[in-house]
């Protein structure tokens, strides 16, 4: 869909000069820079919420973990990125609507 292909409805168009590609062997992008160097960090997504990791799971897709028990070594696990938490989104000055389909 134009203009919401890259994420630009939440995060808003790449810089001047970035340009990102789909990794075709897993559902990671890759982002390059104005001066070709190239990274897997979306430059417009601010760090990750307090205590949230993001790692690849053996499939290639990324994933997100929160370490809630240093002792036990318990984690809250995510498949989606925390930074689109609908809190997170409306701290960004997204308008959030509730649906309810039926």
């Amino acid at each position: 869909m134009q203009s919401l292909m890259w994420g630009e409805a939440f995060l808003g168009r790449l810089g001047e000069g970035w340009k990102v590609r789909h990794v075709a062997d897993n559902s990671a992008y890759e982002f390059t820079d104005p001066e070709g160097a190239i990274t897997d960090k979306d430059p417009r997504m601010e760090e990750l919420p307090p205590g949230w990791h993001e790692m690849i799971h053996p499939g290639g897709a990324p994933v997100w973990y929160k370490r809630e028990n240093e002792e036990t070594r318990e984690c809250s696990w995510a498949w989606t990125d925390p930074r689109f938490d609908p809190d997170n989104l409306r701290a960004r000055g997204v308008k959030i609507e509730k649906l309810t389909l039926v």
